[in-house]
């Protein structure tokens, strides 16, 4: 047996078991520990008694109570556990085929982070620093009702005055395009004789036929062949001799009809209609001596133009809501056809759209 010095932790072997030892090395006194041997305990011995018996029976030896072998106790079956029977693989479900695309108005579904356009795939994802997308998708239904909705509009606007002279709010003088043919002013005679302003002017109205009868009549031609294109798309034309020639080309046509009156009003705008016409030529003759006599000396024609304008704006000369809007309505007639012209030459190939990103 071989111990371990406690003060210098170097190896000592004992010269006896028990009693004191000196380490040879640091001269560390300690005392050895004794030898340790097990005692085995047998049935019977110790006081066991009926337990120790009872666990030999157990064991398969002797018993002390009775004396002879017990037979050991067999432990129960292993019972295998059941085989399951072979799953078949399941049968792939056949694809999904998405429904067709309608020609009418674009919807969009959200999908994720962007949308699904009645015309086109899915957008890809959003870059970062964006949280929302919107897609606009041009829908080539509602552009080829356009024209049979507005011009229309455009048309039942020319029978409203586009042109006034008020006092007060209420209408004394005014001309729309259909009088502006005949040279003729419509005039309330109550308030003529409440704002006694001078009506000589009234005889300087000259006709604008040169310009806005032309407009007219194309204007009434094209609201009459939008409503063909649309109130008559079942028919076929091309049993209609006369038709059958033009009728591929009607889009073309309404195009060129909106586009060529649209032209003529604004040029009739930008010229003056004839009520603003004969009532600046009123106004420039009353003061054309005072005019003459300025011209000389910069301040005092700066003080006739003042008085000129001075003069014109007595009259509360203005243009209404009804010219606004029948040329609003032209321009948005001529952009859907335009449009609608630029979508059928893309053949099968979507619409565009736009996605807007914030």
């Amino acid at each position: 047996m071989i111990l371990l010095c406690p003060g210098c932790r170097g190896l000592v072997e004992p010269a006896a078991e028990g009693g004191k030892l000196r380490c040879p090395k640091c001269q560390h006194e300690f005392a050895a520990p004794q030898r340790y041997e097990p005692e085995v305990l047998r049935g019977g011995v110790g006081g066991m008694g009926a337990s120790g018996a009872a666990t030999a029976s157990v064991s398969g030896v002797p018993s002390a109570a009775g004396g002879g072998m017990v037979p050991p106790v067999a432990p129960p079956p292993i019972v295998p556990p059941p085989i399951a029977p072979p799953v078949s693989s399941p049968v792939a479900p056949p694809p999904i085929v998405p429904p067709p695309v309608a020609s009418g108005p674009a919807a969009s579904v959200a999908v994720g982070s962007g949308t699904i356009g009645a015309g086109g795939g899915v957008p890809p994802e959003l870059p970062t620093g964006y949280t929302r997308s919107l897609t606009l998708t041009v829908a080539p239904g509602v552009l080829r009702w356009c024209p049979a909705v507005l011009l229309p509009l455009a048309l039942v606007c020319t029978f409203f005055p586009w042109v006034t002279m008020s006092i007060g709010g209420s209408t004394v003088y005014a001309q729309g395009p259909w009088r502006a043919i005949f040279g003729s002013v419509y005039a309330n005679a109550e308030l003529v004789q409440v704002s006694r302003w001078p009506v000589e002017w009234v005889q300087h109205v000259g006709s604008d036929a040169a310009l806005v009868l032309p407009a007219v009549i194309l204007l009434i031609l094209a609201v009459l062949v939008a409503w063909a294109d649309q109130g008559l798309s079942t028919v076929d034309f091309r049993k209609v001799p006369p038709l059958a020639r033009f009728w591929p080309w009607r889009r073309s046509i309404l195009l060129a009809a909106s586009a060529a009156a649209l032209a003529l009003f604004v040029l009739q705008t930008w010229r003056g209609w004839g009520l603003e016409r004969a009532l600046h030529q009123t106004v420039n003759e009353r003061f054309a001596q005072e005019w003459n006599e300025a011209l000389p000396n910069p301040v005092h024609l700066a003080l006739v133009e003042y008085k000129i304008d001075q003069e014109l704006r007595r009259y509360n000369l203005e243009h209404t809501w009804a010219q606004w809007l029948g040329l609003a309505s032209l321009v948005l007639s001529v952009l859907a056809l335009a449009a609608t012209l630029a979508l059928e030459r893309r053949g099968q190939r979507p619409p565009p759209r736009l996605v807007i990103q914030y």
